[in-house]
């Protein structure tokens, strides 16, 4: 089989997609999780209450994306390649929330990444 064969650049493209909808879906998750002017629960304010509706809607989509990809992939490709997830998650909670990634965090994510590139270089 051919690397960018259509079904595989179709696979990858969804397992793309789903790697950027639970990203988004876990910042979204964790916005609603913060202490509001309401109360210190995650569903006492309204803020919450969106964010949680919104991120499990987006959790949702993206377990349907995931089923169309691995329709088109191999599970030993489109596992590896979803592990990316925790890449673009660690990116979003530094951009987004501001969060401290350690130097030890940062060098697990380079380890991922070699791991993502080796497989698809096989």
């Amino acid at each position: 089989m051919k690397l960018f064969e259509h079904s595989h650049l179709v696979g990858l493209s969804l397992v793309l997609g789903a790697v950027l909808l639970e990203t988004v879906a876990q910042v979204v998750m964790k916005l609603g999780a913060q202490p509001g002017g309401e109360g210190p629960h995650m569903l006492a304010t309204s803020r919450g209450r969106w964010c949680s509706v919104l991120s499990i809607s987006l959790f949702v989509v993206e377990g349907v994306v995931w089923t169309f990809a691995l329709h088109k992939l191999d599970l030993s490709i489109a596992q590896p390649a979803g592990s990316l997830t925790f890449v673009l998650v660690a990116f979003a909670s530094r951009i987004v929330l501001k969060e401290h990634i350690s130097p030890r965090r940062w060098i697990g994510i380079c380890l991922i990444l070699l791991g993502v590139a080796a497989v698809g270089a096989s």
